[in-house]
C-alpha cells in the first residue's frame, strides 16, 4: 500500500497532486502545513476522499501547527465528518485529547502515530498496541546497519506503516514488506519530501513498489555510504518485472559489513552483489568461497544456498568477456591502475589471458601486496605515465586523475579501458579516444558480470547488450 504526501501550502496544489498520483493508494493531507488551515467543508471538495489520512502535526511533533490542541482537534473531526477516511493522531498527544478525538471516529478510521527519536521502538510498539485504533504508524531511526535489523524483529497486527527515518530509511520505505510494515510513505518529487528518507514517485516506477509484497525476494547491494544511487537498481528492477519474476534488488549502503551480512541471514534475499569498499572485507563473514573468489581474494556476489552465504567473484569473467570483444589480451603488455578488489580481478583475469601486468597504485603497502599475491611488476601510480603498454585498464574511481597519466604521444594501436561508472565518457575515456586508443567502457564490463550474477541468483541470463543499451539510456537521462 503506498501513502503519498507533500509539502503543499495551499488546496490548489493540493488537489492538482491527489488529482495527478491516482497510482497512490492514499493520499496524506498536512492540515498544519497549508495556509489558511482548511474548512471542513474544503476539505470535502478534495477529490478521492475515501483515500485521504488527514494530519495536523504540532510544532513538539515536526510540523507546523502551532494553536491550542483543542483547535487542533476540531479540524481534524472537521475532516473526517467531510469524509476523509483515516485521521492521524500523535501518540505524545494528552490522552484527554486522543479521547476527545477518538470519540468522533470508528476505530477503524484512527491512525495513532509516533516518531520514537530514541525512545525504544519495541516498548512504544507494545504500549501503542492498548489502544483502541485501527492502525499505527511508527517512524524510527535507521541511521545505522542494527537499526535495520531492530526494525526487521518489530511486528504488531496493528502496524500499518512501520518506516525508518535517516541515512538507511529509504532501505525500510522501499523493501517496506520485508520489514513488516503494510505500507509506505512516498513523494510526488524529491523537494516536496516530508521526510528526505522518503522514495520519490519515479523511483516507485523504477522499483515496482506497487507489486511488492510479503512474497517478493530481494537481492541486496552491499555498497559504502557515499555510493551514489545505483544504475543496477534502475536497470534489472523495470528488467525483472518484464520477465515475471517477483524479485527486487536493493540499495544497502550499510558501513558495517556484519549488520549487511545479518539482514541478509533474516531471510527473503537471494543474495547481493558487493562494491567498493566491501569487496575484500566481506570474506571473513561469509560461509563459503568459490574457487574465483578464493584465487581473487574479493568477492563481488554473494548467493544464500540454505541458510548459507557462498561468496562468489564475476569480476574476472565480466572483464575479460568485455575485454575479449575488442582485443586479444594474450602476450599484451598491460598496465593496471589500482590495488583495490576490481584491481585484484583484473590483474588475475589478465595474468589467466596470457598477459604481462606491471601495477601501479599510491599506496606502497597496497601494491606490494599485490605483487606478491600475483608475482607481478608493481610501481608508483605516477609510473603509468611512461606508456610502455599495449593496454591500459583503470580501476581508480578518480577518471581525470587517470587521463592525467595518459602518455603525451600518440595512442594509436593501444587500448584503453576504464572499468568505473562514473559517466558514459569519463575523462580517461575521451581523453585516450581523441589521442587514437580503442577504448573500452567499464559498463561493458559491468554488463556481462551483471548477467553472470543474475545466472547465478536466478538462472537468468539476459543478453549483455540489452543492459548496456538500457544503461546507455539512463545515462543519457543524466547528461539531460
Amino acid at each position: 500500500m503506498i501513502c503519498m504526501t507533500g509539502r503543499e501550502r495551499n488546496l490548489t496544489q493540493l488537489r492538482e497532486r491527489i488529482s495527478k498520483h491516482p497510482e497512490a493508494d492514499l493520499h496524506e493531507v498536512r492540515l498544519d502545513l497549508l495556509d489558511p488551515l482548511p474548512s471542513g467543508e474544503a476539505i470535502g471538495a478534495l477529490p478521492r476522499l475515501d483515500h485521504l489520512i488527514v494530519a495536523c502535526r504540532p510544532r513538539w511533533e515536526g510540523g507546523a501547527f502551532e494553536g491550542e490542541e483543542a483547535q487542533r482537534v476540531e479540524h481534524l473531526v472537521a475532516a473526517a465528518r467531510a469524509g476523509a477516511r483515516y485521521v492521524d493522531i500523535e501518540w505524545r498527544a494528552a490522552l484527554e485529547i486522543r479521547r476527545r478525538l477518538f470519540h468522533h471516529l470508528h476505530p477503524y478510521r484512527r491512525i495513532l502515530s509516533c516518531h520514537t527519536d530514541g525512545a525504544s521502538p519495541a516498548r512504544l510498539l507494545s504500549e501503542m498496541e492498548g489502544e483502541p485504533v485501527g492502525g499505527i504508524k511508527l517512524v524510527v531511526p535507521a541511521d545505522r546497519g542494527e537499526d535495520l535489523l531492530e526494525v526487521r524483529r518489530l511486528r504488531s497486527e496493528k502496524l500499518l506503516f512501520l518506516m525508518g527515518s535517516g541515512e538507511l530509511g529509504k532501505v525500510t520505505r522501499l523493501a517496506y514488506p520485508l520489514f513488516g510494515s503494510r505500507g509506505t510513505f512516498v513523494t510526488s518529487r524529491p523537494e516536496a519530501a516530508t521526510d528526505p528518507a522518503q522514495p520519490s514517485a519515479q523511483e516507485i516506477l523504477d522499483f515496482g513498489l506497487r507489486e511488492v509484497s510479503s512474497e517478493t525476494r530481494w537481492i541486496g547491494m552491499l555498497c559504502g555510504r557515499n555510493a551514489r544511487t545505483s544504475r543496477g537498481v534502475r536497470i534489472y528492477n523495470p528488467l525483472l518485472r518484464e520477465k515475471g519474476f517477483d524479485v527486487r534488488y536493493l540499495q544497502l549502503p550499510i558501513d558495517d559489513l556484519s549488520h549487511s551480512i545479518a539482514l541478509l541471514r533474516s531471510g527473503r534475499f537471494l543474495g547481493a552483489s558487493v562494491t567498493i569498499p566491501h569487496k575484500e572485507g566481506v570474506i571473513p563473514l561469509l560461509d563459503e568461497i568459490g574457487a574465483e573468489g578464493c584465487e581473487i581474494g574479493a568477492v563481488n556476489t554473494i548467493v544464500v544456498e540454505g541458510e548459507r552465504l557462498v561468496g562468489e567473484n564475476t569480476d574476472g569473467v565480466g572483464f575479460l568477456t568485455a575485454l575479449g570483444r575488442h582485443c586479444d589480451p594474450a602476450g599484451a603488455t598491460a598496465a593496471v591502475l589500482g590495488a583495490g578488489g576490481a584491481a585484484r580481478a583484473v590483474v588475475h583475469a589478465l595474468l589467466s589471458a596470457g598477459a604481462h601486468v606491471k601495477l601501479f597504485n599510491r599506496s606502497e603497502a597496497r601494491r606490494k601486496e599485490l605483487s606478491r599475491t600475483f608475482g607481478v611488476a608493481a610501481a608508483p601510480l605516477e609510473g603509468a605515465k611512461v606508456g610502455a603498454w599495449d593496454l591500459l585498464v583503470s580501476t581508480i574511481p578518480e577518471s581525470h586523475v587517470a587521463a592525467s597519466l595518459l602518455p603525451p604521444s600518440s595512442l594509436r594501436g593501444k587500448t584503453v579501458f576504464d572499468i568505473t561508472l562514473s559517466s558514459w565518457d569519463p575523462p580517461l575515456i575521451r581523453e585516450a579516444r581523441e589521442r587514437g586508443a580503442s577504448v573500452i567502457r567499464g559498463i561493458e564490463m559491468w554488463a556481462f558480470q551483471g548477467r553472470e550474477q543474475l545466472r547465478r541468483w536466478l538462472d537468468f541470463t539476459p543478453p549483455a547488450d540489452l543492459l548496456i543499451e538500457r544503461a546507455r539510456a539512463i545515462y543519457g537521462e543524466e547528461r539531460g
